[in-house]
């Protein structure tokens, strides 16, 4: 039995996927000369990657875990870069691969690939991935507010309508940060609109009320760029490492 075929057999991608994963994890860094073919070909290795762990949950979490944090930022950010790099159907079912292959982050892969839609100009692919998205998921607070920001180029009405749901969601949590993300989305979303100065106001209020209540002492909500605070009082982004020394990006980690 040949080494691929033993790799096969147990679970483990073989050799020859393990050096394609690590050539692509690398272009990540900024000393790596991007090639025109680079994308098509971490396509390729994304490809086979969900091809060969299909069915093999723990073979992904295995790898996974004897990875570094570059390769979770890998996987997550590929199919965005798809769609930037105008390959959007390719993006797409990709983020549906690696949501079957990595049930725990399932959402993040979808939901992120309805905003990468929304910010490639494809607003009617993005409506129809939420939509999916939702029908799936009604119930979790990313996938809300990604649908906010999939559905705000052509209906806007319904985008607040989903960021104010992920509040909702937020709300039972009775977690601080989580609360604190939901407003932000839902602030950010609303500084953009024309002549909904107040309403900002009213979403700042309502958070600062909201922590008072639980006697939680924050200042003002303010529509921020990043997410979610660490001990020390800074932001972290979903996509940075968690501050609690996992080695994982937040989002996979305290941010869930």
């Amino acid at each position: 039995m040949t080494e691929d075929a033993t790799h096969e057999t147990d679970g483990e991608p073989p050799p020859e996927l393990l050096k394609r994963v690590a050539t692509a994890v690398e272009t990540l860094s900024p000393r790596t000369v991007r090639t025109p073919g680079a994308l098509e070909d971490q396509l390729r290795t994304a490809q086979d990657l969900v091809a060969h762990c299909r069915g093999r949950h723990a073979s992904f979490e295995d790898l996974r875990t004897s990875q570094s944090f570059a390769f979770d930022e890998w996987l997550m950010n590929l199919p965005g870069d798809l769609v930037r790099g105008e390959m959007v159907a390719a993006g797409d079912a990709l983020a549906e691969g690696l949501a079957e292959v990595d049930e725990s982050s399932a959402t993040m892969y979808l939901g992120d690939i309805a905003v990468a839609l929304a910010e490639a100009g494809h607003a009617d692919l993005a409506a129809e991935r939420a939509e999916i998205n939702l029908q799936r998921y009604p119930d979790d607070q990313w996938v809300r507010i990604t649908s906010g920001y999939a559905f705000a180029p052509s209906d806007p009405v319904r985008a607040e309508g989903h960021l104010r749901a992920a509040i909702d969601i937020a709300r039972t949590t009775d977690d601080a940060i989580t609360v604190d993300e939901a407003y932000e989305h839902l602030i950010r979303f609303l500084t953009d609109q024309p002549g909904r100065g107040e309403d900002v106001e009213g979403a700042r209020h309502a958070l600062s009320e909201w922590n008072r209540s639980r006697g939680h002492i924050v200042a003002d909500a303010l529509p921020m760029p990043s997410l979610a605070r660490t001990d020390g009082g800074k932001k972290v982004g979903r996509n940075e490492r968690c501050p609690c020394g996992s080695g994982q990006k937040f989002k996979r980690c305290c941010g869930r």
